[in-house]
Parts: structure tokens; sequence; C-alpha cells
């Protein structure tokens, strides 16, 4: 067998993870006096639980200082990992969001939005669900093939990778990145807090008249 090859990998996929200090985990019980709803942008809201009525809830004044730390991350990966050039990035919308036992969110991205990410907060068991991230296919290829038996995957043969998650773990991803979370086996409510950020005052440039202004 010739084994003179390399692989080159030509557009890896970063996902950036912190961990808050520990400071912020007082905000726990904040998030868990907040008032919740029902989800209204999904056809079964039984299975996929609730979120905080207020879908703005990083610019209350109890939070701002947990939100400047965040924008602070934000401008890391934006501009250092990713290779944009904006000096500062606004929230859109933020929200909490509860997973009860049994409980899912299906495969989805955040449309309006550059930068989205999640915190994670509360009890987590070993079994608690990780985040995914699902490969995203550009070919129109529909042939059916199949895998190699007993063989683990490659990474890049994979089409899910689930992220480990712990309570202060911070995460920050590509919006139109499709993620998901498995169903809540266990007898605790899975706990984050969700938002999605843009360049603050616009994206493009206005000598290429690619500019949009707010």
């Amino acid at each position: 067998m010739n084994n003179n090859y390399k692989i080159v990998d030509i557009f890896p996929t970063p996902i950036f993870c912190a961990s808050l200090p520990s400071k912020f985990s007082k905000l726990e019980s904040f998030f868990d006096s907040q008032e919740l709803q029902t989800s209204l942008s999904t056809s079964s809201p039984s299975s996929f639980g609730e979120r905080s009525k207020n879908s703005y809830i990083l610019n209350l004044p109890e939070l701002s200082e947990l939100a400047e730390h965040i924008l602070s991350l934000i401008t890391i990966f934006g501009n250092e990992i990713l290779n944009y050039n904006y000096s500062k990035y606004s929230f859109t919308q933020s929200w909490l969001s509860l997973k009860y036992p049994n409980q899912k969110h299906h495969e989805h991205i955040h449309p309006n939005s550059i930068i989205s990410g999640i915190l994670y907060y509360g009890e987590f068991l070993k079994d608690t669900p990780f985040i995914n991230f699902h490969k995203q296919s550009v070919s129109c290829n529909s042939f059916v093939l199949v895998p190699k038996k007993k063989q683990t995957n490659t990474k890049y043969s994979q089409d899910c990778y689930s992220l480990p998650i712990l309570p202060g773990n911070l995460i920050l991803f590509s919006s139109h990145i499709i993620h998901s979370v498995s169903e809540n086996k266990t007898n605790k409510i899975r706990k984050s807090l969700a938002f999605n950020s843009i360049p603050k005052g616009g994206f493009g440039e206005e000598p290429h008249l690619t500019e949009l202004k707010f």
C-alpha cells in the first residue's frame, strides 16, 4: 500500500468555546425568575420546551455586565478568527431556552444574524444532551454510499458533531451553521441563554455598493 500522500484541511469550521468567570453564576437565580412561554416558532411546541417571554433579555440592565463580556468575546471571534473588520457588535435578540425531560430541538439555523451563541447554566447530568452541529451538504449527488463496517467515523466522514457542554460554558458560531439538541432523557431541565448578533452600524462598504446601514 502506498502511504505517500497527505490530507489538506481546506475549509475548517470554527466553534468558539469559553468558560465564563464564576461571578456570573450568581445570575442563575435571575434567569430562573423570568417569565416563560412556549415557542411560537415551531409546529410542535410541546416537544420543543419553553423560552423566556422576553426575547431581548441581554438588554436588561441587570445583565449589562454579562452582555458586555459576551460582546467582547464576539468581537474576538468575529475579528480574530473569522477575519471580519468591525470594531463593535450588537445583540439582535437574546432569550432563555429550557428543554424539559423528553424534549429536544430540531435542526435549524439562525437567520438575520452573523454570529450566534449559547450560554449554559443550571444543573447538568452526565446524560444531559450536548449541542449537535450538522454538516451542510452542497452536493447534488443522489447516490447512496455504503460506509465501512465496524469503523469509527473520521472527521472527514462525520455528518454530525456533538459538542460537550457544562454550566458556565459559552459557545459562539456562525449563524448559518445547522445545529440541534437531542432529546433530553434526564430528569433535569436543560437550561441555556441563546443570542444572535450583528456588526454594530451595518454591513458592507459604500465604494463597492454593498453598504447596508441601520
